[in-house]
């Protein structure tokens, strides 16, 4: 199934570069996107570069919620799955976009078979996972060979990270700890991956690893 494009038709984008690197994918058109999406849009717009949605690509979304931004990122490829494990967002997820896999599960246990994916992504989400070590045991074995594992999240001492913290403590949540960069890319090498790339996105960092 290829995702279709936000104006209808069907998107095509680009594949990998003599690097090893995803290439640009091409422009997503204008739609009525979610405010969540339209708020991000220059940020997601980043991620879609380095993810390089195409026909043949499959994406899993880790902790995407409802599936708003991983629809955006995912324009273009031939699957995109979202993995949340609260069912109300899942629930909801399914309704606001049919076109999408949505699959209740922790992201320290996927429920796919080895080298299902040639993209994964984590937005936003990471601080929320109890163990990271598992989680990057885990991308590792659902990636294909060359595959991708992009995380992105809140630079710890930025204003942003700020605001998530007291939105939390006000809901009546739990603290989290936002994840340091340069720790994730140890622990990221450890697992296996073979490359491990660094780099920040206005208040955001953003970690891509290459199994």
């Amino acid at each position: 199934m290829t995702v279709p494009s936000p104006s209808g038709g069907e998107t095509a984008g680009s594949g990998t570069g003599s690097s090893g690197l995803p290439t640009p994918p091409v422009a997503v058109a204008p739609r009525r996107w979610p405010w969540t999406v339209r708020r991000r849009r220059s940020l997601l717009d980043a991620l879609r570069a380095g993810i390089g949605p195409a026909p043949g690509i499959a994406l899993l979304d880790l902790g995407g919620g409802t599936g708003a931004a991983g629809a955006y990122l995912g324009v273009g490829a031939s699957e995109v799955v979202v993995l949340d494990p609260d069912p109300r967002r899942v629930a909801r997820g399914r309704a606001e976009h049919p076109d999408l896999r949505f699959v209740e599960a922790e992201a320290e246990s996927l429920p796919f078979g080895p080298e299902r994916f040639q993209r994964l992504v984590s937005l936003y989400s990471f601080h929320h996972f109890r163990d990271p070590m598992r989680v990057f045991a885990e991308a590792h074995r659902v990636l294909v060979p060359g595959g991708t594992f992009t995380i992105c999240d809140v630079i710890g001492r930025s204003w942003h990270a700020r605001i998530f913290q007291l939105l939390h403590r006000i809901s009546g949540h739990a603290a989290f700890p936002f994840r340091d960069p340069e720790e994730l890319a140890r622990g990221l090498r450890d697992a296996g991956f073979a490359r491990v790339d660094r780099g920040t996105i206005g208040a955001h960092y953003r970690v891509t690893a290459i199994r």
